[in-house]
């Protein structure tokens, strides 16, 4: 459950999984990965890991993430830094 959801913390442009994400991860895991990227975690608790999307959300870099979604797999979500594209990889594929 996300606590202090704010909604979308930045656009995410068109989004788009690797291959490997289609054939290794279920529906569940990529929207998991997906809304918590998008919802940036350091808005929320700031023991969270996360901390360091701030400054690239401020300076308009590109933004990476790796979570692990509820299945236990860990999943990449990468957004450009003009946020007209953003990428889910598996984990085990960087």
């Amino acid at each position: 459950m996300l606590r202090h959801d704010l909604g979308p913390a930045f656009p995410l442009g068109k989004v788009t999984l690797r291959p490997s994400a289609i054939q290794s991860l279920s529906r569940t895991d990529i929207v998991e990965a997906i809304l918590c990227h998008m919802r940036c975690p350091c808005l929320g608790d700031p023991d969270e890991e996360g901390q360091t999307y701030f400054p690239f959300l401020l300076e308009g870099l590109s933004l990476a993430g790796f979570y692990k979604v509820s299945s236990g797999r860990e999943v990449l979500v990468y957004t450009e830094a003009d946020r007209s594209h953003t990428t889910v990889i598996p984990a085990d594929e960087v």
